[in-house]
């Protein structure tokens, strides 16, 4: 607030202010908080406070009735002031008629308790939402602890088995892979023999590269085929041999084999654990 002594050195009358105060956008609680500051206006302050405070009612939002609440109280620092009849006697800041500034004490009495409840209200419902939050995800835990707990724990050599699964998997695709290059660099090469050269030596030069490129490509498939064969079979091996040792109910089996169609042929995994 503007303490007395800063009131008194300005010069303000009720009707400066409120001609002041008719050019300020009400709309924009900025823009009141901002003039009622220059003014030392505490009808604008309390617009300000009651601007903020209506719409954090609105959204739900802590931050703007938290910062609702300094205005209002504000407004009625400054209104008491000037409801003192020796204080607005002896001062030339007046920017309300005295009657005006008793009847703001009261109001923004009303604004300051309508603040903080709000506060308060708005404390409340983040503190219930957090509870339920805290419960909600509680359960989710607990439901999710059931489930293991109804699935029992897992089978030896489980882990080792669908690692090695999965790497098999790795291993069909690197084979897959393979396939591709050399149908690829075949095709280039057949091309390449019925090209009437050296009328179409360009293209035999761009064969000659997508020949080298599907070589590439056959070459990486080979190494990611045969590294994840190995590793997968490796796995699932030490998997199965671990799951027959823990007993006959914790049997588990996985096959690898070829297969051929209309459309190609390939390696297919199969198997339970």
């Amino acid at each position: 607030m503007l303490a007395p002594g800063v009131a008194s050195a300005k010069r303000l009358t009720p009707e400066q202010a409120a001609e002041a105060r008719s050019a300020v956008d009400t709309t924009d609680p900025d823009a009141m908080e901002e003039a009622a500051e220059e003014l030392g206006d505490p009808e604008l302050f309390l617009r300000a406070a009651e601007a903020l405070r209506l719409e954090a009612d609105t959204t739900r939002d802590l931050d703007l009735a938290i910062r609702a609440l300094p205005l209002a109280q504000t407004a009625n620092d400054i209104a008491a002031y000037l409801a003192d009849e020796r204080n607005y006697k002896n001062s030339d800041w007046r920017p309300v008629e005295r009657d005006r500034a008793v009847g703001l004490v009261a109001e923004s009495k009303e604004s300051i308790q309508s603040i903080e409840a709000l506060i308060a209200a708005i404390e409340e419902e983040r503190r219930k939402a957090a509870e339920e939050e805290a419960a909600r995800q509680a359960a989710l835990a607990a439901a999710g602890e059931d489930e293991k707990k109804k699935r029992g724990p897992m089978k030896p050599g489980t882990g080792m088995i669908i690692g090695g699964s999965a790497a098999l998997a790795l291993g069909v695709g690197g084979v897959a892979i393979v396939g591709v290059g050399l149908a690829q660099g075949n095709a280039a090469q057949a091309e390449a023999e019925s090209l009437d050269l050296p009328a179409e030596i360009d293209r035999l030069s761009e064969l000659d590269a997508a020949g080298s490129r599907a070589n590439n490509l056959a070459l990486v498939g080979g190494i990611v085929g045969g590294v994840g064969l190995i590793a997968g079979a490796t796995l699932v091996a030490l998997g199965v041999k671990k799951r027959k040792q823990a007993g006959p109910d914790a049997s588990a089996s996985v096959q690898v084999g070829g297969y051929f169609s209309a459309q190609g042929g390939g390696l297919q995994l199969s198997g339970s654990f």
